[in-house]
């Protein structure tokens, strides 16, 4: 870090409270952003955590790599508590994003904020980078495969492992983000209507010494199992589906021949008829 670096300008909505971050500038368009703290801050984070210990080292949140175009990140908390500063996840030390354009020419008091970052991805360096709150089960996910500490989300096709490196397309990234987004809408669904019950069925008991609660037939089927399958039901239609098993006999002349389901001797099955894969 020998240039002096850019001071970046809060966000408007962000209140001052005494971190900045600062844009350092590289050879050949790479950059390192790091998180500053100021004096004040360090007095919020004692007096929060009072066995807070100020940091000795630069604190780096990201790199990038012009060359490749690839966005390295290192999560942390930037919220004063007992986790200032600390890693968001408990294994994962990296998220990597590929194909994220440079900024360009980053001058002093210019925001900067990854805009074009998927939804559920943190876009402003000042929150710590990682994945937006609600999407941390994606996180927790790749921390429960042994051994992985980066995830890496790029434009390569579905999911893949490669030593301690997860590699999750964005286009996966985003099926699991609306099929927990759905799930979410669905449990909460699922509550207000039990909150309903729930009320209606005091204050009808209360007012009414006649009233009768309903007895159920013992159909209602448990609240996981609803809530399970959406999550379920989009598994199985990636799923592919299994080819029919095909038998093979030896004819009279000795020579093996595959044979079908009853009578029929195609390669693929539909339905009640056979037929040939077009």
């Amino acid at each position: 870090m020998s240039e002096k670096p850019i001071i970046l300008k809060l966000m408007p909505d962000r209140a001052d409270e005494g971190l900045r971050v600062a844009y350092h500038r590289k050879k050949f368009g790479d950059y390192e952003i790091e998180l500053q703290i100021k004096p004040e801050a360090l007095k919020a984070a004692a007096k929060a955590t009072p066995d807070f210990e100020a940091p000795t080292e630069p604190i780096i949140l990201a790199r990038y790599k012009a060359s490749t175009r690839t966005l390295t990140t290192y999560p942390i908390s930037t919220t004063f508590g007992a986790y200032f500063l600390e890693p968001k996840y408990l294994h994962l030390e990296t998220i990597i994003l590929e194909d994220v354009d440079s900024p360009g020419a980053i001058k002093d008091d210019d925001y900067l904020y990854f805009e074009e970052l998927p939804a559920g991805i943190i876009r402003e360096p000042l929150a710590g980078f990682g994945l937006a709150y609600d999407m941390r089960f994606i996180a927790e996910a790749a921390e429960r495969q042994s051994g992985v500490t980066t995830l890496r989300i790029s434009d390569d096709k579905g999911v893949s492992r490669k030593g301690d490196v997860l590699t999750m397309s964005y286009s996966m990234f985003d099926k699991f983000r609306r099929d927990i987004n759905r799930t979410h809408k669905r449990s909460i669904d699922l509550a207000n209507s039990a909150k309903r019950e729930y009320l209606d069925a005091n204050l009808n008991m209360m007012l009414d010494p006649d009233f009768e609660l309903p007895i159920g037939d013992g159909t209602r089927r448990p609240v996981a199992d609803i809530l399970a399958e959406t999550l379920i039901g989009s598994l199985d239609r990636r799923r592919p589906k299994p080819r029919p098993q095909l038998a093979r006999s030896r004819s009279r002349s000795g020579r093996w021949q595959r044979k079908g389901r009853g009578s029929c001797s195609s390669y693929v099955v539909k339905s009640s008829s056979c037929r040939s894969r077009s």
